[in-house]
This record gives structure tokens, sequence and C-alpha cells, in this order.
């Protein structure tokens, strides 16, 4: 699932919204993403910015149906596609 993900100028993570991958996986990918990381604020000319980018996760699936739960089992930042950054306040 790609999410694109919105970071604060403290590095919180403040948006998340998955953008391709199964409909069934998307809501999972963005409550991981929101919930399992914190980075440090991205600089632009030596201050603190908004940036956004995408982030891919993966699930592991479990073919046994008494199995209920999701395994995350890879997260992959998109380090070669440019991300955007802003001196805006971001919409929470």
């Amino acid at each position: 699932v790609v999410v694109m993900v919105t970071v604060d100028r403290k590095g919180k993570i403040c948006e998340a919204k998955a953008k391709a991958g199964p409909t069934e996986l998307r809501d999972a990918a963005e409550k991981v993403v929101k919930t399992s990381w914190r980075y440090r604020p991205f600089l632009l000319d030596g201050k603190p910015v908004v940036a956004q980018f995408p982030v891919t996760v993966n699930f592991l699936l479990s073919a046994d149906k008494d199995v209920k739960t999701l395994e995350v089992t890879e997260v992959f930042h998109f380090n070669s596609s440019p991300f955007q950054v802003s001196s805006e306040t971001p919409r929470t």
C-alpha cells in the first residue's frame, strides 16, 4: 500500500493518506504509518519545513482462515523520489 505522508516542522506525522493498494489494507497502512514513527524535522536552508513524501507498506497475509491479524513485513521510503517541502503550516 502506498501512503502519502505529511510531516510537520516538529517531525510529527500530521497526515497519512493511502493512495494505492488493496482497499481492504488501506486503513491498516494509514494506521501503522501514523502510529509507528516520528521523523526528525526536514530542513530547508537550515530551517524546519513541512514535508510530504510517499511510503510503501507491505503486508504478510496468512492463508489460515483462523488467523485474524495482519503483519506488516516491510516499510519502504521512496528515497529516489523527491519529496515536497513547504514553509506552510499543515492542515490537521
